[in-house]
């Protein structure tokens, strides 16, 4: 007989040998298996980003110990670690200094997920107004003056460059 194991965040009893998952040695059940792997792919983009970011071939121990730190005593998330990465790159425009690896990351989460929320929302007004049909409207314009008249001359208000 089989032995029986338990999943390693859920708990739940694994009798069966096709129901049981593992990841480095550690057991899970088909839908704790599934979480961890898409974490576990997380972290490894974030890394791999980081270190891109960086010219790094692998990261430096400060960040590995900051990204732990982050992910268990602040309850970030990977994905929202890497969002806030590319936030302060990109949008911010800041450089990361290696030597304090990813300090910034407590200070622009926040800022970087409150972004992340805005373009949300823009999309999501955007989206909702693909279905509003687009009326057109044709305007007829009544004038007693020469066209000529209507024309302006923009040269008049140019220095001549």
């Amino acid at each position: 007989m089989a032995k029986i194991s338990t999943c390693k965040i859920c708990g739940k009893e694994i009798q069966n040998k096709e129901d049981k998952f593992k990841i480095n040695n550690k057991t899970y059940c088909k839908h704790c298996y599934d979480k961890e792997i898409i974490e576990v792919e997380a972290r490894k983009k974030l890394i791999d980003d980081l270190c891109t970011m960086l010219e790094l071939k692998a990261p430096t121990g400060l960040m590995l110990k900051q990204i732990k730190e982050c992910k268990e005593t602040l309850h970030y998330t990977y994905r929202g670690m890497n969002y806030t990465l590319w936030y302060y790159t990109v949008i911010l425009n800041k450089q990361i200094d290696v030597k304090f690896g990813i300090a910034f990351m407590k200070y622009y989460y926040k800022e970087a997920e409150d972004y992340y929320l805005q373009i949300a929302n823009v999309e999501k007004s955007v989206d909702k107004t693909k279905d509003i049909p687009v009326k057109i409207k044709i305007v007829k314009v009544n004038s007693n003056k020469n066209d000529k008249e209507l024309l302006i001359d923009l040269n008049k208000f140019c220095d001549g460059s």
